[in-house]
């Protein structure tokens, strides 16, 4: 990556690109470009810098030091006085008691190692019959986790993805980390204080007089001083940048661990936002063979911006980020005799129907399952994901369920069902307060039966599967209320 001085790559409308339908010619002319340094990514919006990344002759890790809203306001700081190591937008934890989110002599240091590929594309989506036209850039970096001794702890995979587009209003980044023990080790453990995780440090005129805000309208846990913890899908910022009123969003992907995700926030001496997944209490371990995949979403606007509009695009950035995963491998396929993949589920397993839950068929798990684990959710509900059946300890040799599971906490064959977000046990079928809405039924083979009594929720069982997923599959319905 040294050998070059710059280079500018630029894709326009390819053939190879996903396009359903050409872009409006006034949109084309903001198509995104992304120029690569020596030390610095830069991605631009026609002539307007999006993002400013630097992965190298930084001293401890990469981070993304600019941050661009649509009007061109910048939101993020590097490097302040008060605290060197605070990078801007940045990934840091502790691994096996390393510290890698502060720097000294002691701590750990995030090594770039290349860049495997870089991509733009622009592209039209219709969705509920409106159309929305999109630019997209991003790359994707390997980096290698030392510590201090020069040994590698940990191995990361970073995508990091800018979207511009109608219907948006914002700029949105979404931050993908995937993570991988290296040969010859057995796991990581990952820890950290309470502030640990994906950090965002402000520029310094967006320190005073701004105001958080999260998805449930939660004040949270005071921790210490102005410090609070509160769990939710998101946390929004919304303060005055160099004079500009601007919001700015953070998104947990509803596929993360832990999720949602336990937001750090501060407001004084200076403004902070972190992304936890609550290290401090409860360590995280990354087993050889078993990656871990992170994902975010940092969205910005300029003005202030209502929670509905906050609501809105976090459940379109979360419904087109809830495929799956690139690194999670579907090697279980699941239907139903019901309704094809993608396919109405019929009234019949819905609220304006019997609300019976469907019948759902598989096919061999993978060698050495012990039990057989399934959730069924919805993230296109307003409020973000929508929990509909949680089903657990299913027998090994299980291959069907077949329709009208009755609502009981433990079933004949030993299975358990857990809480759904109507508040009760077993089955809850779709009923969309509007639109067409997506229902996932996934299925997970485990290497163990789950330590959980019956009643648990989706967040609860997602904690126990950690490290025992030996393989998945998904079947997706829609339904719309007529």
């Amino acid at each position: 990556m040294k050998a070059f001085k710059s280079i500018t790559i630029i894709f326009f409308l390819a053939a190879g690109l996903l396009i359903s339908a050409a872009p409006s010619p006034a949109f084309a002319k903001n198509t995104m470009r992304i120029t690569m340094e020596e030390n610095i990514v830069s991605v631009y919006a026609g002539e307007n810098l999006l993002l400013c990344y630097r992965y190298e002759n930084v001293p401890f890790k990469p981070c993304a030091q600019q941050l661009f809203s649509p009007g061109g306001v910048n939101v993020l700081r590097d490097a302040p006085a008060d605290h060197l190591h605070h990078h801007a937008l940045m990934f840091a934890v502790k691994v096996n008691g390393v510290n890698f989110w502060e720097e000294s002599q002691a701590a750990g240091r995030q090594a770039h190692q290349s860049f495997t590929d870089t991509r733009t594309d622009v592209k039209t989506e219709v969705e509920n019959d409106k159309r929305f036209e999109m630019c997209r850039a991003g790359f994707t970096e390997l980096i290698d986790w030392i510590n201090p001794s020069q040994e590698l702890l940990l191995k990361e995979r970073r995508t990091i993805e800018v979207s511009q587009g109608t219907g948006l209003g914002a700029t949105v980044l979404t931050w993908q980390s995937r993570f991988e023990v290296p040969a010859g080790k057995k796991s990581a453990t990952l820890t950290g204080s309470h502030y640990h995780g994906l950090g965002m440090r402000f520029v310094k005129s967006m320190d005073a007089g701004g105001q958080f805000r999260n998805a449930d309208g939660k004040p949270g846990t005071v921790f210490r001083g102005d410090e609070r913890l509160v769990r939710s899908t998101w946390c929004a910022y919304t303060a005055n940048a160099n004079g500009k009123p601007v919001t700015v969003a953070m998104f947990d992907h509803p596929q993360n661990p832990r999720h949602p995700a336990t937001w750090f926030t501060m407001t004084k001496p200076f403004a902070y936002l972190s992304a936890t997944m609550k290290l401090h209490k409860e360590p995280l371990k990354v087993a050889s063979g078993r990656p871990l995949v992170l994902r975010y979403g940092v969205a910005v606007w300029d003005g202030q911006v209502e929670t509905d509009q906050i609501n809105q695009l976090y459940r379109r950035w979360s419904a087109k980020q809830c495929e799956p995963l690139e690194e999670k491998k579907m090697d279980i396929k699941i239907t139903s005799s019901a309704f094809e993949e993608g396919g109405l589920i019929p009234p019949k397993y819905t609220c304006d129907g019997a609300d019976i839950s469907p019948p759902l068929q598989w096919e061999a798990v993978p060698e050495g399952t012990k039990s057989i684990a399934l959730i069924s959710d919805d993230p296109d509900a307003p409020m973000g994901t929508w929990v509909h059946w949680v089903l657990f300890n299913l027998p090994a040799e299980t291959r069907e369920l077949a329709e009208n599971i009755p609502p009981d906490s433990t079933l004949p064959n030993g299975a358990r069902q857990g809480t759904t977000d109507f508040g009760r046990i077993g089955y809850g079928g779709p009923c969309p307060p509007s639109g067409t809405h997506r229902y996932f039924f996934k299925i997970y083979a485990l290497d163990t039966e789950v330590d959980l009594a019956a009643g648990a929720d989706k967040s609860q069982l997602l904690k126990a599967m950690e490290g025992h997923i030996l393989g998945q599959g998904q079947l997706i319905g829609k339904y719309k209320r007529q």
